[in-house]
């Protein structure tokens, strides 16, 4: 039988190739000049202000970012084609504050502003168009910005000629000679499969761009790259085409409606991951977690409890061996890795030692390691301990 070896990959992994950090995704929201306000101020700061001062008032750990964004934009649009009328009493967004009088007004000049539907602010001439839902364009014309910042690092660059090689040697350490590589990614990009001398099975047919179910679930024991969030490459109803004119209606736990997006982000994860094709690929790295031999968690962030749940169960099998990539501090770390250790020890992590060759790594636990000095160095490491 095959070793199994999981690679789950999230935003940082692919900052090395020039990807735009969660914290520049933000900015460009924020500095959009598109859909403004009488004055020519941007909507996308005024509500990243929003949620900035509520965030601070309730002394939250974390800053708004790009999905906080598209969540107030999601949560907005559904209160504004309710039937409901907006009020303060009863209104209520995701960090449970309520609009007010005052910022109603400023959100309805926002709202009356005239868009020029001529602008490049969607995903192409066939797309689903609803004029009538100012927040609608303006989630589709955010998740544009996203796509177009994703394309400049998806594209493989001479530049990094040599990372690619490094990661090629990875891919095939990990492979082995007798193991497949099972390969899933939060991000929306194509760039492993690009850069990569593996065949990688993305989960769709070549022909029809329609998604294969039967060999998802069948080939059990074949390299695969699947997306757990998406793509850009899909369209509406998860096809790989580019196509938009049609859509299915996807709706969150209390049956309202969601923008319909080839990409999931937002708080609304969990409810899309059901509703869309993007299952089929979330059941089977749960059914790979739990078969793994090892696991390999690269720049991942640790928030996304569909995902976390998933890691929890692996790690109660106790089978597999873990190795976390990252590069952020000590105390950064355990916050995040925490999150997914329930009560096996042979995955505490809780001491780290840090060595004089500019990685750190545990030297405690049986079976989890990680290395926090980001990809390139570990990629480095990797290369130096083969030679």
């Amino acid at each position: 039988m095959k070793n199994r070896n999981v690679i789950l990959t999230g935003a940082g992994t692919v900052i090395p190739w020039g990807a735009p950090s969660t914290d520049k995704l933000t900015d460009i929201l924020r500095q959009d000049s598109i859909f403004i306000n009488d004055k020519g101020e941007p909507i996308g700061e005024y509500l990243y202000s929003l949620l900035k001062t509520q965030m601070g008032k309730r002394r939250a750990y974390n800053t708004p970012n790009f999905e906080s964004i598209l969540h107030f934009i999601e949560l907005l649009f559904e209160y504004k084609k309710s039937r409901y009328s907006m009020s303060s009493s009863f209104f209520r967004i995701n960090d449970f504050f309520l609009i007010d009088p005052e910022i109603q007004n400023k959100l309805e000049i926002y709202e009356s502003q005239k868009l020029d539907k001529r602008l490049d602010t969607s995903f192409g001439t066939k797309r689903l168009i609803a004029n009538e839902y100012y927040y609608y364009e303006l989630y589709l014309h955010f998740t544009f910005l996203i796509k177009k910042e994703i394309e400049k690092y998806e594209t493989v660059e001479e530049k990094y000629h040599e990372l690619n090689k490094s990661f090629n040697r990875f891919l095939h350490q990990v492979k082995g000679e007798n193991g497949i590589v099972r390969f899933y990614t939060l991000n929306y990009d194509y760039l492993v499969p690009k850069i990569s001398n593996l065949k990688f099975f993305d989960g769709y047919d070549e022909k029809t761009g329609k998604m294969n179910v039967k060999k998802i679930i069948e080939d059990d024991y074949i390299d695969c790259y699947y997306h757990l969030h998406g793509s850009f490459k899909l369209n509406f109803i998860g096809e790989k085409s580019n196509d938009y004119s049609v859509c299915y209606v996807q709706k969150n736990f209390v049956q309202n409606n969601l923008i319909p997006s080839n990409i999931i982000t937002g708080y609304n994860k969990p409810e899309r991951i059901l509703n869309e094709t993007f299952y089929e690929f979330y059941q089977k790295m749960i059914e790979d977690l739990i078969k793994a031999n090892k696991i390999y968690i690269i720049g991942y962030s640790f928030n996304d409890m569909h995902v976390n749940a998933a890691l929890k169960r692996a790690l109660k099998k106790g089978s597999a061996k873990i190795t976390v990539v990252d590069k952020c501090s000590l105390e950064d770390f355990h916050l995040k890795y925490d999150k997914i250790i329930d009560s096996n020890p042979d995955y505490d992590m809780n001491k780290l030692i840090k060595f004089p060759n500019t990685y750190q790594m545990t030297t405690e636990a049986l079976k989890a390691k990680a290395y926090l000095n980001g990809l390139n160095d570990f990629l480095d490491n990797l290369i130096r301990s083969n030679n």
